[in-house]
């Protein structure tokens, strides 16, 4: 059995072009995250866009041991 690691929130928004660049920016870094819940990150497959679907607003999770890497990335982005 896998232990998955304790998640936490980085990111809440309602705006899908602001989402896009931290997804970006998580990615490049080589952070895996959640995103409402989904898995993503540099090694997942191409999937549709939440905004199609309507998850809003969108949460952002990361491991917890990654959370102030990934928080510090997405506020150079100044979209909270």
């Amino acid at each position: 059995m896998t232990d998955e690691p304790e998640l936490e929130t980085i990111l809440k928004c309602e705006d899908a072009l602001k989402l896009g660049l931290a997804r970006g920016i998580l990615e490049d870094a080589g952070i895996p995250y959640l995103l409402n819940g989904q898995r993503f990150g540099p090694a997942s497959s191409i999937r549709a866009f939440p905004a199609l679907t309507g998850d809003m607003p969108f949460e952002v999770q990361v491991a917890k041991d990654r959370a102030e890497e990934a928080r510090a990335l997405v506020a150079q982005l100044n979209i909270e």
